[in-house]
């Protein structure tokens, strides 16, 4: 439908807290030559435990935005 598309992108948990199959998207994108591009601004705490779920980039994304400030407990400047 979109044949110019370069790229997915994924708010990846939404502000819900709920997570996209990440590893499944990649996968995907992947195979038809896009690029996948994660916002993980709500999901900075999923790289610091092996309870969490998958990182974005954990998961083969190409390009993952967090925001350390919003849920990993740092301040403002630090993202």
């Amino acid at each position: 439908e979109n044949p110019d598309a370069k790229a997915v992108l994924v708010n990846n948990p939404t502000y819900y807290g709920i997570c996209s199959d990440l590893k499944k998207i990649t996968e995907i994108a992947h195979k038809h030559g896009m690029y996948v591009l994660a916002d993980e601004a709500h999901g900075t705490h999923f790289y610091f435990g092996d309870n969490m779920p998958v990182s974005a980039m954990e998961a083969g994304a190409d390009m993952a935005a967090v925001s350390m400030h919003k849920t990993g407990g740092s301040l403002t400047q630090s993202s």
